[in-house]
């Protein structure tokens, strides 16, 4: 007769689970993302900072492979003209598959930093200005 009270009680504990696990699942995902954004901006950071002090361009090109393969960044220096200074293609990745790659540029050589991820925190593009843009690099 009291039957129905177990089940109310059974489905009440099964909402109350997947609300519990819905609630975890989003904020892990949101979590994994910061994470994931902030690693991708400090990487490109340090890149630029071990680039900054480079003042030939034959520098550049070393010190941009070296920072890509220590670092695991796919990246690629532009002049103050938009000219590429390093190989076009990073990691294995040329540069005109990199998503949004154009706008980073852009924003890059307008003196701003350029942000642009995937939802899921698998892949960002980053621009930042260096002194790559400066005139002062030389062959």
């Amino acid at each position: 007769m009291r039957w129905w009270l177990g089940l109310a009680f059974a489905g009440v504990a099964a909402l109350t689970a997947i609300a519990v696990v819905w609630v975890l699942n989003t904020r892990s995902v949101h979590a994994f993302h910061d994470y994931a954004e902030s690693l991708a901006v400090g990487r490109s950071l340090v890149a630029v900072e071990a680039l900054k002090h480079d003042t030939t361009i034959a520098a550049v090109r070393r010190d941009a492979v070296a920072v890509s393969r220590e670092r695991r960044v796919r990246l690629y220096v532009f002049d103050a003209h938009g000219k590429p200074i390093t190989s076009l293609v990073s990691r294995d990745v040329s540069w005109s598959h990199v998503p949004n790659g154009d706008a980073a540029k852009a924003a890059a050589l307008a003196g701003t930093r350029y942000l642009q991820g995937r939802p899921d925190g698998s892949n960002f593009v980053v621009g930042f200005p260096s002194p790559a843009t400066s005139p002062r690099w030389r062959e």
